[in-house]
């Protein structure tokens, strides 16, 4: 049904709107990361283009010390959808595994259920340290996130990763592929995992060493409290339109 609808919205596009090749050399291509961009260039020939953050409101950053940070359990988090695409089950594996070396770590899991790809987690041994809190308000959501340490993201190559940005804004060490826009909003190498066995050395690398946490905590706040704003967003969107 996905390409069903791209092929009618080209159409719409090129017939109807009469847009070409020669209308987007003569636009601002605005995107949302520089991956899409790349992406975008081998399809059209784009002669001026923007990168624009975060294209979505998000929470201001959340004001705390890394000494306050430290207070946290180990909890981890994963922020989206609970579906296949999203490889959750690949997340439950993966904590299950990482729980054996960081003890006393529960995983939170956030937002709306795919019914019959739970029915498939429900299969799966050892849930007892899992909390499923389905799709909650955004209250409820700052306050997980608040006492989650490291956020977890599954999915092959996302084009940005909100619920990376999201989780960054309040405090938590997120981890992510090193594929597609996403990697461009994490700040730190031992962020960008290539493989879950080396996501599993990063994240004990994290965990067990004091000073690289700390470092990776404060490089993350600096670089957040300026940039991926919706203030910065809303500047740059109009300066662009003016």
């Amino acid at each position: 049904y996905k390409k069903i609808s791209r092929f009618l919205v080209v159409l719409f596009c090129r017939f109807l709107l009469k847009i070409n090749n020669k209308k987007f050399f003569d636009t601002i291509t605005f995107s949302n990361s520089k991956w899409s961009l790349e992406r975008a260039k081998k399809t059209y020939f784009i002669k001026n283009h923007k990168v624009f953050y975060p294209c979505f409101k998000i929470p201001k950053l959340l004001n705390e010390s890394f000494y306050n940070y430290e207070k946290r359990n180990n909890n981890f988090v994963i922020l989206g959808r609970v579906s296949s695409d999203k490889n959750i089950i690949d997340g439950i594996k993966f904590f299950n595994k990482i729980k054996k070396d960081i003890i006393n770590s529960h995983l939170h899991i956030i937002g709306p259920i795919d019914d019959e790809y739970f029915l498939k987690i429900q299969k799966i041994n050892n849930l007892k340290s899992i909390t499923f809190h389905g799709l909650v308000s955004l209250k409820k959501r700052d306050q997980i996130l608040k006492n989650c340490k490291y956020g977890l993201n599954f999915f092959y190559s996302e084009h940005f990763g909100r619920n990376i940005l999201e989780m960054q804004k309040f405090g938590v060490i997120a981890f992510a592929r090193n594929r597609g826009g996403v990697r461009e909003l994490l700040f730190d190498k031992n962020q960008k995992y290539e493989n879950y066995n080396d996501l599993i050395l990063k994240i004990k690398k994290i965990n067990f060493n004091k000073e690289v946490r700390k470092k990776i905590y404060i490089k993350n706040s600096t670089r957040l409290r300026k940039e991926f704003t919706s203030e910065k967003f809303d500047y740059d969107l109009l300066k662009n339109l003016n």
